[in-house]
């Protein structure tokens, strides 16, 4: 054989895979397919529960914040109902003298203070701490009113002497 001459090449055979690789093949596939798929489903589940979860904490939240503010709107009415049924006009001096006194008994044991300012007709303005009921007249009706402090609750009640 010259050196330009090559030898006939021989046609390349494939090789056949043997029947129990194609077998393992399958399996492989057929075990391990399922087996990824459902670890993604579980992870979408557990992304889902995750944000369900996230979503009814924050509900929790603020359903407490809510029922805290009902019970404080609660309290504070409770609170000025105390003194409602006083407030008006043409309150008689048994109103005065029962508001004071019972002013005075709540503000022995409550948070909330409240003061009255008294306005009377000999022009002197007198105060729950220096009140004294015989400066009232019996003939004179009283017009009553409230303040209130920043969260709601009557800090202040003037009653005014009226002829």
């Amino acid at each position: 054989m010259n050196n330009n001459q090559q030898a006939p090449q021989q046609p390349v055979q494939k090789k056949k895979m043997e029947p129990w690789v194609i077998v393992l093949i399958v399996l492989g596939l057929v075990t391990f397919v399922p087996l990824i798929l459902a670890a993604f489903i579980l992870i979408a589940i557990m992304l889902v529960s995750l944000g369900v979860l996230a979503y009814n904490q924050q509900n929790v939240a603020v359903q407490d914040n809510n029922t805290i503010q009902q019970i404080n709107s609660i309290v504070i009415d409770t609170f000025n109902n105390r003194y409602s049924s006083y407030l008006g006009y043409d309150k008689s001096r048994s109103d005065v003298i029962a508001l004071s006194q019972m002013t005075k008994a709540n503000n022995l044991y409550e948070d909330n203070q409240v003061d009255i300012e008294y306005y009377l007709t000999d022009g002197k303005t007198y105060y729950l701490d220096s009140f004294n009921s015989s400066n009232l007249s019996v003939e004179n009706k009283y017009d009553i009113s409230a303040e209130y402090d920043e969260n709601g609750y009557i800090s202040l009640i003037k009653i005014k002497e009226v002829k």
